[in-house]
């Protein structure tokens, strides 16, 4: 009776467990391709955030920044730019800031420049087209103008080439810098900034918030 009993569970881990797996494969092939695809897409994603120098708690960090922050105290601004911390790539000597705008009117509006400044040194930037190969914790806004849609909050990511002062790195840490956006119907967005360079937000995600 043991014996019988054994080779019918040998039957079943050598012929009947692969068929059943083979089948169960082949009935949910779409949906494994589709999870594989996913993966493979979520592993080159961090690859490629990796390779800017941005690991996943600091881009969620830079996200949570450059979200708008209610006050019980303070009327909330009908339209309101928020920013993350500014990190300095080394390997582009370049600046990258995640940003958000909030719109709580019923207007439509449209950023259609922005500026860096450092008043410290006498720097000011203008926002450019990123690396292709490389992904930010929010869209890229390579062009200046950006949509504002009524009751609407988007985020995306400026990307800022040094110059001048910052054509080789930084000359303080944090580097004191402001944000300007100037609207369609001439509005002034404004916000300051503080400027570290990534390796350093990298080690401390929070240390600006």
């Amino acid at each position: 009776m043991d014996t019988a009993k054994l080779v019918l569970d040998y039957f079943k881990a050598i012929v009947v467990w692969p068929l059943v797996a083979a089948f169960t494969i082949y009935l949910f092939r779409k949906e494994i391709r589709t999870v594989l695809a996913r993966l493979a897409d979520a592993l080159e994603r961090i690859r490629k955030a990796d390779f800017l120098g941005i690991s996943l708690a600091l881009s969620q960090q830079m996200v949570s920044e450059a979200t708008p922050k209610v006050s019980e105290s303070k009327p909330a601004l009908e339209l309101e730019l928020s920013t993350s911390a500014g990190g300095y790539s080394k390997d582009y000597r370049a600046i990258l800031i995640v940003v958000g705008i909030a719109n709580r009117s019923d207007k439509a509006d449209q950023v259609i420049s922005w500026k860096l400044s450092f008043p410290s040194i006498a720097v000011e930037l203008d926002p450019t087209a990123a690396p292709p190969s490389t992904i930010p914790p929010k869209p890229w806004w390579s062009a200046p103008n950006v949509e504002i849609q009524p009751n609407k909050f988007v985020q995306g990511t400026l990307f800022f080439r040094g110059r001048d002062a910052l054509q080789d790195g930084l000359p303080d840490e944090p580097l004191l810098g402001r944000l300007t956006a100037r609207t369609l119907h001439g509005k002034e967005l404004a916000k300051d900034v503080k400027v570290y360079y990534l390796l350093t937000l990298q080690r401390n995600p929070s240390l600006d918030s």
